[in-house]
């Protein structure tokens, strides 16, 4: 660690910052909480699933009671009109924190702060108007004055911001304030505005004035009314230091030459932007060192190029509380979602409710963690934004799934569309996967891992159901997240025997037109004695593609895609529960557990014993609602 690092360790562990929001009826979020921690936080999801209300919601909190507002909470961020927006905010303090007391709580021992904020709609049916009604610590008691949230700051960058406006001369753009807080005594101030004064007694600017006072009165003077003679003064600007930084204009200078910020281009104005706005923030905080101040910024890769996101998210994060603020972005970029650490990292989904965990929560060891960040490039940590994943072990399955998975589902792009990430582990390293999805506190995304079984007789004989490591990949089933082992010994013979041996067959011959294949198995002995699964499934999948033929899925395949995306089931659960809440008045819990006795019954009556055994899957999202309803009671 340099001394910069660590000068920026030091400043995070004084400095105060959010650890925890929890919101509710506001826009998708009920009952939702997060946790965040000092220095850079990062929210990752798919879209819609309310990354940016958890930032808007941070934003019209922080902003109660100060004059300069920039977010509100509407009617229309209300999910239910009849019940009210709450958010409440918990602050990590110092030990040494001599202020805020109006805020100040005692939880199990430790010393915080809380901010509680709950907004209504009142007034008018049709024009209603929103109320709202906060306080600090921990009872209602403790009313809040204009002033008490002043120690309170957070400065947001929106997905959709135009960094060349912001950019442009202005008394209230960043470059200015910046420049107030370089300036900060009255002292320093009336030196810079005495320069200016000075300037405008200068003989080339007396001599402009009074040639441009004589231009404009010989025009002036035969027009006007002799009763109504004037003489015209022309005076420079007042260097007032408020309106002098609106004046000035930022450009770029490189070896060739000097370009205006709107003749450069988006992404670098971006840069640029977030760098003023880091300054800004900097030396704000090394004048109010006691205060809290969050960056909130959605989408920090907005018109950045992949190199340029590594570089920008790489200093974010090396910056620390450097930065004089707790970081908190939202993004949709695979490559700030692989480079950060993943105790930083907070996944948003829907299953059914909108949840947020922390990979810092799950209780991983460092050598998992370690695993886990060399295993998510680029490519991986897009699973991070799914909706669902399936973890195969390599090129080939990763090749056919989408052709297997549009002839399930009769549809084109039916992974695409049903947001469902392939991840290609190349090998059998799931373990380490598995540890995100398989436990009680776990990331609520339904996972399946494909995998061959690969039986086997040994040196004496005995039949093998299944290799050592197939059977350990079974074992980690668990949470939201299945195992699903071939029925036959490899993938590409179950994909032979589920009736697609003919395309196959003529796809082998074609590549190898000596060789004759009658069988899955004289397929994969000849696969594996030339080594090229990869060259035959890259041909298979172009020669499906050009020929619109179906692929259709093995049966582990389909237990797969039923288990990723239980539509019909998830039709039939959710429209019972619907039913016996409105119709019974039973509430949410036993609703759940009345369903599922009716769809357990359906299942226990089919003749088919496949069929039959899929009744533990629904069983198992049953237990999980349960669980995420019980904090209610």
């Amino acid at each position: 660690m340099n001394d910069e690092e660590a000068s920026n360790t030091e400043t995070a562990e004084a400095q105060i910052y959010l650890k925890r929001v929890r919101i509710d009826n506001f826009r998708t979020l009920n009952n939702f909480s997060i946790d965040f921690r000092n220095g850079i936080n990062v929210i990752v999801g798919p879209n819609n699933v309310g990354k940016s209300a958890v930032i808007d919601a941070i934003r019209a909190t922080l902003d109660l009671g100060k004059y300069h507002k920039s977010a509100y909470v509407k009617r229309w961020d209300f999910y239910d009109e009849t019940k009210e927006v709450a958010v409440d905010l918990y602050f990590d303090i110092p030990e040494d924190t001599d202020g805020f007391h109006e805020l100040l709580a005692l939880e199990e021992g430790e010393r915080e702060l809380q901010l509680h904020a709950r907004f209504k709609l009142v007034g008018l049916p049709d024009n209603p108007r929103v109320m709202p009604h906060y306080w600090g610590g921990a009872h209602t008691a403790h009313k809040l004055d204009e002033n008490a949230l002043g120690g309170l700051h957070a400065t947001y960058l929106g997905a959709l911001r135009d960094a060349n406006s912001e950019l442009r001369p202005s008394t209230l753009g960043p470059l200015a304030e910046l420049l107030r807080k370089l300036c900060s005594t009255d002292f320093e101030r009336k030196e810079i505005e005495k320069v200016f004064a000075e300037a405008h007694t200068k003989r080339e600017v007396e001599s402009l004035v009074k040639t441009a006072k004589g231009s404009i009165d010989s025009h002036l003077s035969p027009i006007v009314l002799e009763a109504d003679k004037f003489n015209v003064l022309l005076d420079p600007i007042s260097p007032d230091f408020d309106k002098l930084v609106g004046n000035f204009e930022m450009r770029l200078e490189n070896t060739t030459r000097t370009m205006e910020v709107f003749q450069n281009g988006m992404g670098y104005n971006n840069i640029l932007y977030i760098s003023t706005v880091l300054g800004h923030i900097q030396q704000t905080q090394r004048l109010n060192d006691d205060e809290y101040f969050a960056l909130l910024i959605e989408e920090p890769e907005a018109h950045l190029h992949p190199q340029l996101e590594d570089s920008l998210f790489n200093y974010m994060c090396s910056l620390g509380m450097g930065s004089g603020a707790q970081i908190i972005t939202t993004t949709h970029s695979p490559i700030i979602a692989s480079q950060c650490d993943l105790d930083s990292v907070n996944i948003m989904s829907t299953s059914p409710f909108t949840t947020a965990v922390s990979i810092g929560s799950l209780g991983l060891s460092d050598e998992t963690k370690m695993k886990l960040a060399r295993f998510l490039d680029v490519t991986k940590s897009q699973m991070l934004f799914a909706k669902a994943i399936l973890l195969v072990e390599g090129i080939s399955e990763a090749l056919l799934m989408p052709f297997m998975a549009n002839c399930y589902y009769s549809t084109d792009h039916a992974l695409t569309k049903k947001g469902v990430e392939v991840v290609n582990i190349n090998g059998l390293s799931f373990a380490t996967f598995a540890t995100l999805f398989n436990q009680e506190n776990c990331l609520p995304i339904r996972t399946a891992i494909l995998s061959d079984k690969d039986d086997f007789e040994d040196e004496e004989g005995v039949y093998h159901e299944m290799s050592a490591t197939a059977q350990s990949i079974a074992s980690v089933e668990g949470g939201y997240l299945k195992s699903c082992i071939s029925h036959d010994t490899t993938f590409e013979i179950d994909l032979w025997n589920a009736g697609n041996n003919e395309i196959m067959k003529k796809v082998y011959e074609d590549l190898h037109p000596r060789t004759t294949i009658d069988s899955g198995e004289k397929l994969v002995e000849k696969l594996t004695s030339n080594q090229d699964k990869a060259l035959f499934a890259q041909e298979l999948a172009y020669r499906l593609e050009k020929d619109d033929i179906k692929l259709t899925p093995p049966e582990y395949i389909i237990d797969a895609f039923n288990w990723i995306a239980p539509e019909a089931e998830d039709e039939e659960l959710i429209g019972g529960v619907k039913r016996w809440i409105t119709e019974r008045l039973y509430n949410a819990e036993w609703a759940l557990t009345t369903q599922l006795e009716v769809i357990a019954r359906q299942f226990d009556e089919m003749e088919d014993e496949y069929l039959r055994e899929r009744k533990a899957d629904i069983e198992q999202v049953v237990e999980r609602l349960l669980r995420l309803l019980a904090p209610e009671k």
